[in-house]
C-alpha cells in the first residue's frame, strides 16, 4: 500500500512539471530558413551585387584605360679599367642609378558594339 502511495505521489509530481518541447516550425519559417541557408540563393545575390557594381560608367568600357609604371635600378660595385696605353684605373664603390617611368593611355574606338551589349546585360 505504501508503494502504491509513493507511485501516485511520484506521478502527480512529474505531471506537474511543465515539459518544454521544440517550437512549432511553420511552412513559412521552413521556407525562410531554406532560402537563407541555400548556397545557390547566396551566389545569385552576390552575382546581382556584382552586376550592380559593373553597371556604372566606370566599368562599362567607354572610358580609356590608363596605366602607369616606374622603376629604379641601383648598383654599387668596384670597377677597374685598363687603357690601351697600359694604365689601370680602379674605382671603388662606384654607384650607378637609373630611373624610368611611363604612362600609357589606350582607348578602343570600335569594338563591335560589345560595350553597348555589356551595359545592357549588366542592367538586366
Amino acid at each position: 500500500m505504501k508503494s502504491y502511495k509513493n507511485t501516485i505521489v511520484a506521478c502527480l509530481f512529474f505531471c506537474g512539471i511543465v515539459v518544454n518541447a521544440q517550437e512549432l516550425l511553420t511552412v513559412n519559417d521552413a521556407i525562410a530558413i531554406a532560402v537563407e541557408k541555400n548556397y545557390d540563393v547566396q551566389v545569385a545575390k552576390n552575382n546581382t551585387e556584382i552586376s550592380n557594381l559593373e553597371n556604372g560608367l566606370l566599368n562599362s568600357g567607354y572610358l580609356p584605360r590608363v596605366s602607369a609604371s616606374g622603376g629604379v635600378n641601383y648598383s654599387e660595385e668596384t670597377q677597374s679599367v685598363t687603357f690601351s696605353d697600359g694604365n689601370n684605373l680602379s674605382v671603388d664603390n662606384a654607384i650607378t642609378e637609373s630611373y624610368n617611368a611611363s604612362i600609357t593611355a589606350e582607348y578602343t574606338i570600335f569594338d563591335g558594339m560589345e560595350r553597348k551589349f555589356n551595359v545592357k546585360k549588366n542592367a538586366e
